[in-house]
């Protein structure tokens, strides 16, 4: 029989498949480096991007302009990035921190569509951004928006949504509601 670690609501070829077992996902932290959440009353926005990930550079600006507590893990990051960015509510690092701490304390996640991240954030109730650079990715965020749990930025389409996508998500509602449904 077909074995998956994944969830049936994650598996983007679930309609097709017959007798699967679902075994979850596997996710662990790879660090026990901390970071505190930087000062302030907004919402905590937690993102995990790459480089390479589409709007990566535009999700730094809308967040280092806005009122949200936010940490940004991007382990490739050029170092013009941390210079920029890295201010006021927006902590910026290219170090893998311990995940699971942001994972509970954060109130949004903007991911590039990782499983096992993206399956961390809806397990523990948490409504998600993703921002896929590749076919799986999509298919996971496409997965993530039908539960209704998170909100999908296409890669072929413009960011200029970018800040509302953030903030529909930011104000808890349905988003939040679904990925606690998940949860």
């Amino acid at each position: 029989e077909p074995t998956l670690l994944t969830y049936p609501e994650l598996d983007h070829f679930g309609q097709h498949r017959k007798d699967a077992r679902y075994w979850g996902s596997i996710y662990s932290s790879f660090s026990t480096l901390k970071v505190s959440w930087p000062m302030g009353k907004g919402a905590r926005v937690f993102a995990y991007l790459r480089r390479e990930t589409p709007h990566a550079e535009a999700v730094l600006s809308v967040l280092s302009s806005s009122n949200y507590r936010s940490i940004v893990v991007c382990p490739d990051a050029p170092d013009n990035w941390l210079t920029k960015y890295n201010r006021g509510s927006l902590t910026t690092t290219q170090l893998i921190l311990d995940s699971d701490t942001f994972i509970h304390g954060a109130d949004v996640a903007i991911t590039y569509g990782s499983h096992g991240l993206t399956a961390g954030f809806l397990r523990a109730g948490k409504p998600l951004l993703v921002l896929p650079a590749q076919l799986e990715q999509y298919l996971l965020a496409k997965r993530v928006e039908a539960l209704g749990a998170g909100s999908l930025l296409n890669p072929n389409d413009s960011a200029r949504n970018l800040e509302d996508l953030i903030h529909g998500l930011a104000q808890g509602g349905r988003y939040t509601a679904a990925a606690k449904a998940f949860a």
